[in-house]
């Protein structure tokens, strides 16, 4: 593969994914009211896998992948799906939605980083960008709050619990990228779903969270399938296939766009209001990831390890 800028259809595919995770924090928030953790994830989880998989199904595509990668997808699965959606669920019962989403917004810092450091991903050329968004996020989630306030994080257990998740995401975006470069990503995405699914069955079935679902709200079931068909089936799918022409850091600075999406919603949905702060961050969000999108690869192709 030569080195070329990131197609605008793989840009596209990394903004449409964030902006369906944009509205998640507030979604689980709300379906956790009704729902426990493991009867969530293990929900949204088995919903996600029968779209991807129900829809290549039905253009003949589905078709299991060699042994060869099973472990990779099922370690990659518990690392990226299972260890990263636990940890900001239980996170989310301890936190608001709020800190929550700031502390995501360390994600693309984290993978930048990692990157670099466990298989030589380059930085120059995106430490301006990741920067400018860096303190966007801040500005969008603090809404003009004191540093001071900010750095107080963690100030909970499921702010610590959501900073671990953000390591787990980024050892997760970085080490799949080479099956999406390998495979089709709609395909992998089944696999890692299905692996997930498995692997969040047993709490679920202990828990006997079938009760649960047969109490929830038509609010409840609402929340579950937008995050099941929306953030866990479509959203998920897109990103991963963003992956196959995008570096890890590249893909992982779009997570900068969360927050901000986060909060036109609440001023769209709920009438909330959206300050000078907001606005500033915002700009300063989408001029960071457009430089960080835009950065040259120094290399011809990225082999994960």
């Amino acid at each position: 593969m030569t080195a070329k800028h990131p197609s605008r259809a793989a840009t596209l595919q990394a903004l449409l994914a964030v902006t369906v995770w944009g509205a998640s924090f507030a979604t689980t928030k709300r379906a956790l009211a009704e729902l426990s953790p493991a009867t969530l994830l293990f929900a949204r989880t088995v919903l996600g896998t029968a779209l991807i998989a129900g829809g290549l199904a039905l253009r003949g595509q589905l078709r299991p992948i060699a042994r060869r990668e099973w472990p990779r997808i099922f370690g990659l699965a518990l690392l990226g799906l299972v260890c990263t959606q636990t940890l900001q669920a239980i996170a989310l019962e301890r936190s608001t939605s709020a800190t929550t989403a700031w502390l995501v917004a360390l994600n693309p810092v984290v993978t930048a980083f990692l990157a670099a450091w466990l298989i030589g991903e380059q930085l120059a050329g995106k430490l301006t960008g990741l920067t400018i968004a860096f303190c966007g996020a801040v500005l969008v989630v603090s809404r003009g709050a004191s540093l001071g306030a900010m750095l107080a994080l963690p100030q909970t257990r499921g702010d610590l619990l959501t900073i671990v998740s953000t390591i787990s995401w980024s050892l997760y975006m970085i080490y799949g990228r080479g099956l999406a470069a390998r495979h089709h990503p709609p395909l992998i995405m089944a696999h890692f779903l299905g692996a997930a699914a498995l692997a969040f069955a047993p709490s679920f079935f202990l828990g006997e969270g079938w009760h649960q679902l047969g109490a929830l709200s038509t609010d409840g079931w609402l929340c579950l399938a937008y995050l099941g068909l929306g953030c866990s089936g479509l959203a998920a799918m897109l990103y991963y296939g963003a992956l196959e022409h995008l570096e890890a850091s590249q893909a992982a600075a779009f997570i900068y766009l969360e927050p901000l999406i986060a909060q036109v919603l609440s001023v769209v949905t709920l009438g909330e209001p959206f300050s000078a702060a907001g606005l500033a961050g915002g700009a300063a969000i989408l001029a960071g990831v457009y430089l960080v999108s835009r950065a040259r690869p120094a290399y011809a192709e990225l082999e994960t390890p």
